[in-house]
């Protein structure tokens, strides 16, 4: 039965909806191996239906790394059962085609809207939908339910804001929640803020982070050792992995700072979204910095000051060739990004104070002191210069850290087998 509060939410998104249709119709026709996919989000495909798949939903970069290693296990046990990926970014959809090619469909997370969700479970025919981490769409959910789907949410988070929002709509949420088949969580915290929300506990189950059995390839080192030599020679790497507006203003201003006392230091900036290379580029030359971009392809020199990364998919590369890293999104109100990828390359990795995305990790990695967080500008400067003017603490951030993530592998194990039980 259709509540007030789910007739609102579907008028509400009826509303929008032009809008979204002209925002991801511009956005296709910009990038050339996306023309014609915008329709993607409103149910209609070029794929092939598919029968009784196995349907993973991950919002971007970040998602899709972390369900690599489920994906192949997936693969490997069950070669002949389809597997459907959707993404809600464009750079989400390109890393899928880069780690998985032919093996798995992919098409974007369709809008959630009755007549397009309806088009999406009749094509694709999900037997079980794998979400991970946040997402909660109110739509999908009850579909999940109408057309006999276990719907599985993994590495299941929850911050307390978000908690806090929710509580209140709490009875559409919850009624929403109702379809969830299992809430596989990171953390116990996790489970209970589920909970308050009206999850029942019996359906709740506490697995761990998957982000924690990542995989590095060893010739992915290799080939980060390779491009320093070649790209950054004698040159000491400081990567600031995934900035947001307002950052690298911050980390520009810091560069100047410290090139004073650290004269063979390299600021490497790798903006989150790929419209702002543009603007970060321009943001150097203000400040009459020498700005290299990857998309050049040329050697940095000694008087280079900052190297743009402007290509998706190598910011583990650049994590690999870094001496220091620092995860951003993490000094404005964003939350933060993945401070496990560079620990896993072997670079220390320093943050800011909002880290409110994975606030259970970081409280485990401080713990085991193996990362840096930084609660201002002023204190990343003291903080930088201390850990690389100490050699041994440069070296016993990297063995705590790889020595943490060792102990706690396995969640990826632990979710297979709850997807398992539930086919």
């Amino acid at each position: 039965m259709l509540t007030l509060s789910r007739i609102l939410y579907i008028v509400l998104f009826h509303l929008i909806s032009p809008i979204l249709l002209i925002i991801r119709f511009i956005e296709s026709n910009r990038t050339p191996e996306l023309k014609g996919r915008w329709k993607e989000c409103f149910g209609f495909y070029q794929l092939p239906a598919l029968q009784n798949s196995i349907w993973i939903h991950a919002v971007s970069v970040g998602e899709v790394e972390a369900i690599k290693p489920l994906v192949e296990k997936l693969l490997k046990q069950s070669p002949h059962t389809p597997i459907l990926i959707t993404t809600s970014t464009k750079t989400g959809s390109s890393r899928v085609n880069s780690l998985f090619s032919h093996h798995v469909a992919h098409v974007f997370l369709p809008y959630d809207l009755p007549f397009v969700v309806k088009h999406f479970f009749q094509h694709f025919q999900p037997k079980i939908a794998i979400i991970m981490e946040t997402e909660i769409w109110p739509i999908l959910f009850s579909n999940c339910t109408h057309y006999h789907t276990k719907l599985i949410i993994i590495n299941a988070r929850l911050s307390d804001k978000s908690v806090q929002n929710y509580l209140k709509i709490k009875p559409f949420i919850q009624d929403t929640l109702s379809h969830v088949t299992q809430l596989l969580a990171q953390t116990t915290e996790d489970s209970l803020r589920y909970q308050s929300l009206g999850l029942a506990p019996k359906k709740t189950k506490v697995m761990g982070n998957i982000k924690l059995d990542m995989i590095i390839p060893s010739k992915l080192k290799a080939d980060g050792i390779n491009l320093k030599q070649s790209l950054f020679k004698n040159r000491l790497v400081w990567v600031i992995g995934s900035t947001h507006p307002g950052e690298d203003e911050i980390f520009i201003s810091l560069y100047q700072q410290l090139k004073q006392n650290f004269p063979a230091l390299l600021l490497v900036l790798a903006p989150r979204h790929p419209e702002r290379f543009a603007r970060v580029k321009t943001l150097c030359e203000n400040e009459q910095l020498d700005i290299i971009s990857r998309s050049q392809k040329i050697v940095c020199i000694p008087e280079t000051d900052v190297f743009l990364l402007d290509s998706i998919g190598e910011l583990k590369l650049m994590y690999a060739t870094a001496d220091c890293s620092f995860v951003a999104g993490s000094l404005v109100p964003i939350g933060g990004h993945n401070i496990l990828e560079p620990a896993l390359l072997d670079s220390p990795v320093l943050f800011g104070p909002y880290m409110a995305n994975s606030r259970q990790l970081v409280k485990q990695m401080l713990a085991a002191e193996a990362c840096i967080q930084c609660a201002s500008k002023a204190d990343i400067l003291e903080k930088f210069t201390q850990l690389m003017s100490n050699e041994h603490k440069h070296t016993q951030i990297i063995h705590n850290a790889q020595q943490f993530i060792t102990c706690n592998r396995g969640a990826i194990d632990r979710v297979l087998l709850a997807i398992n039980n539930q086919k």
